[in-house]
């Protein structure tokens, strides 16, 4: 500090405390009105308001500017993931609607691979039910002539099993004659 004072030039900051910085030297007791030093003065416990002030305002600008980025980034990403999976559901739909368009409903369109009747198939145990079958890739094939994606032949025999299409109760499960009497 002495080179300074003999040979230099020292450029201070306009505020020179720190938002936490307790003014000992205070020529009246605090809080004290303002002054060269403190522009607006000194809060209850000494320290200065103006810095106070400009450290809230920092924060809270650093808070709305992080808010609003990270906002714009979740927005982006959900409108895109909206807009992917938006056309494609809606494409989706368009098909689905056209298949009934042209068959009546979708549920003729899918039964009249089966001829309107569930199949019955006859497994002794269930590490024999297949996870698909050829008439599950044969309308697997056709949906996707027709338009329709992630249609594969494990997802289709998925939906005949669920949809009672097929009968794939093991022939010991109480289930299995009660399915086969009602079709």
């Amino acid at each position: 500090a002495g080179l300074i004072n003999t040979q230099g030039w020292m450029l201070w900051p306009p505020i020179r405390y720190h938002h936490r910085t307790v003014a000992w030297d205070l020529p009246t007791p605090a809080p004290s009105a303002p002054d060269r030093e403190h522009w607006l003065g000194t809060d209850d416990q000494a320290r200065d308001v103006l810095a106070r002030a400009i450290y809230g305002f920092r924060i809270s600008v650093l808070f709305g500017f992080t808010l609003t980025l990270v906002s714009a980034v979740i927005g982006v990403s959900a409108g895109a993931m909206q807009g992917y999976f938006g056309g494609w559901t809606d494409l989706l739909a368009q098909r689905f609607i056209e298949v009934q368009k042209e068959f009546g409903s979708f549920s003729k369109y899918i039964w009249a691979f089966v001829a309107d009747r569930p199949l019955q198939n006859q497994f002794a145990h269930q590490d024999f039910i297949p996870a698909t079958t050829p008439l599950a890739t044969q309308i697997s094939k056709d949906l996707k002539k027709r338009g329709f994606k992630f249609v594969g032949p494990t997802v289709i025999y998925a939906h005949m099993q669920a949809t009672g299409m097929v009968n794939d109760h093991v022939v010991d499960c109480f289930r299995y004659l009660e399915v086969q009497k009602n079709s």
